[in-house]
């Protein structure tokens, strides 16, 4: 596999989750958990970009607006509770290339790090 791959969280459970996915497609996965920080990773020029969209702390919408931002932006993927609709609408307004069910994201997580 090549390049990198960067989850926004702030879920210590689900960032294990991501991780161990990510070891075991052999990614090098990244979990970040605020918006400074994820600019800083952007720089390296991720391929994949995870974020969550039930974040308490951070604006996932600004995180998404960042990297679309970007000169090359990473494949964006978003994914949050199938019941907040207009969270995961605007996820895809502003530039999310793939927008998720929570349920629907781990099930594909193998295949979006391989």
């Amino acid at each position: 596999m090549s390049g990198r791959v960067v989850a926004l969280t702030s879920d210590l459970i689900f960032s294990s989750k991501i991780a161990a996915a990510g070891v075991a497609a052999g990614a090098q996965l990244t979990v970040v958990r605020s918006l400074s920080a994820l600019q800083a990773h952007l720089s390296e020029s991720p391929r994949l970009l995870l974020v969550v969209l039930d974040l308490a702390d951070v604006d996932p919408i600004a995180a998404i607006t960042l990297a679309r931002g970007r000169p090359q932006p990473p494949r964006i993927v978003a994914f949050g509770s199938h019941v907040e609709t207009e969270k995961l609408t605007l996820a895809r307004a502003v530039g999310a290339d793939e927008v998720l069910a929570r349920s629907a994201f781990v099930n594909k997580l193998d295949a979006l790090l391989a």
